[in-house]
């Protein structure tokens, strides 16, 4: 967003026994009315609400280790190098052949 920037500073902070960092935000003074009216709405706080949003946008769009290996199978089927039968022959774990 046009007018908005970060600075970030490395103090950590233990609530409710979880590490934080404190990390300041500048908003424009229409987007800070609307997180407050929506911290408001779920009687939370702003930082609360500011932390589910990037846990919804930025968070969840890493891939966890389920979809890594699903990825990683994907291309081991399209991969013309690997053998078919690979699975099922043991000649190929021993060298037998």
């Amino acid at each position: 967003m046009a007018g908005s920037s970060i600075l970030l500073t490395y103090t950590i902070h233990n609530v409710y026994n979880v590490s934080m960092i404190r990390a300041q935000i500048l908003f424009p003074p229409e987007m800070y009315d609307k997180i407050k009216a929506e911290a408001q709405l779920q009687n939370t706080s702003i930082s609360n609400v500011v932390r589910k949003s990037i846990n919804k946008t930025v968070i969840k769009k890493q891939k966890n280790g389920r979809e890594i290996l699903l990825a990683m199978a994907k291309e081991a089927i399209s991969d013309p190098s690997i053998p078919t039968d690979l699975s099922a022959n043991d000649d190929y774990l021993y060298k037998l052949s």
